[in-house]
């Protein structure tokens, strides 16, 4: 069978600095674990999917509901690729949400043109009947038995690697993973022997600073954190291993909105929110020291700058506030040795 990896809307990059582009590639590992021969579609200008068997969606790491179609729905250059979505005759998956509705989005486009074109009522109808039979598949419930897990926010998808299962969750900070529970992350039906915890960078950017005392708050959260990695490694019997944040980078750093709360970038200073993360890392390494089965992994210094800032070449252009694929400690799904490697503090 010849089986794709797709997002018939919005291609998925090569570039090694997309953050969408770099999650869609990390399914393309996972599912080539099971089948060897799967081919990711980076838009090599195959406009159809008549000569695949099997079609594996990818939506996006951030899928909100809308559909961004830029320069206009009457201009989509991806209109082939979605009617050809539309007559596909093969097994679709939908990876990781519910199949979007993407009939319904469609349509109301298409009402509002004084001419449908090619989006023709039997079009519409194909497109709706794929979107009603297509399922969801999660790759780390339907096709993996591994015992290795990354569970985190936007930022834990740079810890994938072949084996590892990854559940990358946006905008999730720390303090609300572990008002939920750790172990809602990995509810798989099993336990896990190595679970890596990669949260606190929200909590760094946005939220400790806000507090009346940010360094007893910070403590505190480290407190908690340690306390839920401790419950969560006596409850698998595995080894956690809590993973430090990123450096912060220099505040003139241009993000998209999508990373903004309360209408700002970041609170506090450079300086201050470095103090905090040096201050969460210091309680990690000592808490973490204390218990058998749970360790911690710092960054080691390649990706700090001589100012002692997060240097923007190792992060995702133009302006996001991850790490890029090419920098990755264990995976970056191409031939490149990644200088980004973590060290064992304890």
């Amino acid at each position: 069978m010849k089986i794709l990896v797709t997002s018939p809307f919005n291609p998925i990059s090569s570039r090694l600095a997309s953050h969408r582009g770099a999650q869609g590639h990390i399914y393309w590992s996972q599912l080539r674990e099971y089948y060897p021969d799967l081919i990711v579609d980076i838009d090599t200008g195959d406009k159809s999917y008549k000569d695949y068997d099997v079609l594996y969606l990818y939506h996006g790491n951030d899928w909100s509901g809308a559909l961004n179609v830029f320069g206009g729905f009457e201009n989509f250059n991806q209109t082939e690729k979605v009617i050809s979505l539309a007559n596909f005759k093969g097994f679709v998956y939908s990876i990781g949400i519910p199949m979007p509705r993407y009939h319904d989005i469609i349509q109301k486009r298409v009402d509002s043109l004084s001419d449908p074109g090619p989006w023709t009522k039997d079009v519409m109808n194909s497109l709706k009947h794929i979107v009603d039979s297509t399922p969801m598949v999660d790759l780390n419930i339907n096709l993996a038995n591994n015992t290795n897990i990354v569970i985190g926010d936007s930022h834990a998808i740079c810890m994938y690697r072949p084996g590892w299962l990854v559940n990358s969750v946006p905008f999730k900070t720390l303090h609300g993973a572990i008002n939920e529970g750790f172990d809602s992350f990995i509810d798989y039906g099993r336990n896990f022997n190595n679970i890596e915890l990669y949260f606190g960078n929200i909590d760094i950017r946005h939220h400790l600073l806000r507090q009346p005392d940010p360094d007893l708050a910070t403590m505190r959260l480290v407190d908690r954190y340690l306390e839920a990695a401790v419950k969560l490694a006596n409850k698998h019997d595995a080894t956690v291993t809590i993973l430090a944040p990123l450096p912060i980078e220099n505040e003139s750093r241009k993000i998209p909105k999508t990373g903004w709360y309360k209408g700002t970038p970041f609170t506090g200073s450079w300086a201050d929110r470095n103090r905090v993360r040096k201050l969460f890392i210091a309680g990690c390494v000592y808490g973490a020291s204390q218990f058998k089965h749970v360790k911690f992994n710092d960054w080691t210094g390649y990706l700090i700058n001589e100012a002692g800032e997060l240097d923007f070449k190792y992060m995702e252009k133009p302006r996001s506030v991850h790490l890029s694929r090419e920098f990755y400690p264990h995976w970056t799904g191409a031939d490149i040795n990644s200088p980004a490697k973590l060290e064992a503090l304890t």
